[in-house]
């Protein structure tokens, strides 16, 4: 495992003090603790058996369906832009029972620190994430062949099928108005197609 002077010579969020690597400990902003893909594909037996036009129009369709379950990103912290950090309360539990989009985490846990001086807060929140992804990608396809030779597939997809939003990580800084306010959408995540709103997709495919 790398140290914590070693690990912050290449992290994303700015070193505060390079005269105190010690104090940059912390989880990263890449932290993703869970993840989990879930990918099923069923061949919808009705009409298999049938003949004629029935097998041609009602056989043959294939459903598939992606589920993505991620739990939240960590939550920076600053005071004023990426120079400084703010104080940690002690004793303080900056978790909630329950978050909400005005009010992600407890912000009475974090003071703007004196002019002139580090605050002593963790690059990242430890204990608190923002928010999770859950997301359904489903699609049905079939391929209609004509004279052996011709094949036309028809796909219909839905990206997010039941619109789930992905919220944006809340303000972490302690000198903002919003802070600790979660006030938009999030960005993509890498290789999440669905996360963002509701889309539909329909194509045909002509092969010969």
């Amino acid at each position: 495992m790398l140290d914590c002077a070693t690990a912050n010579k290449t992290a994303s969020i700015p070193v505060v003090n390079w005269y105190n690597l010690q104090a940059e400990c912390g989880k990263g902003n890449e932290d993703v603790p869970q993840r989990m893909v879930l990918t099923a594909l069923w061949e919808v037996p009705f009409a298999k058996n049938a003949h004629g036009w029935k097998r041609q129009v009602l056989g043959g369709w294939h459903l598939n369906g992606i589920t993505t379950l991620m739990s939240g990103l960590t939550i920076p912290l600053t005071a004023g832009g990426t120079s400084n950090r703010p104080n940690v309360v002690p004793g303080c539990d900056p978790s909630l029972p329950t978050s909400t989009l005005t009010g992600w985490f407890n912000t009475k846990c974090y003071t703007i620190p004196a002019p002139f001086t580090y605050g002593n807060a963790s690059k990242t929140i430890p204990n608190v994430a923002g928010p999770g992804l859950q997301t359904i990608d489903a699609s049905i396809f079939k391929d209609f062949t004509f004279k052996e030779k011709y094949t036309l597939t028809f796909r219909a997809e839905a990206f997010n099928l039941f619109n789930k939003p992905f919220f944006a990580l809340p303000s972490g800084d302690v000198q903002s108005a919003s802070f600790g306010v979660i006030s938009q959408i999030g960005q993509i995540p890498p290789n999440v197609s669905g996360s963002g709103p509701r889309d539909f997709q329909f194509s045909l495919r002509l092969s010969f």
